[in-house]
């Protein structure tokens, strides 16, 4: 079996990260990663709002 490598395959399966919301110290709220590593490259999650610039 060939290796998959599409770049788009974490968006396919599904496989985003734990994301939880809640109070910052910095600014209001934010969204903070439920488990605790990330690598660079990972998929964090998919953006599907509006951009207001």
């Amino acid at each position: 079996m060939p290796m998959i490598t599409c770049a788009n395959i974490g968006l396919q399966r599904k496989s985003f990260k734990q994301i939880l919301v809640g109070e910052s110290d910095v600014a209001g709220y934010g969204a903070f990663l439920g488990s605790p590593v990330a690598y660079p490259g990972d998929l964090i999650a998919e953006y599907t709002g509006e951009i207001i610039s």
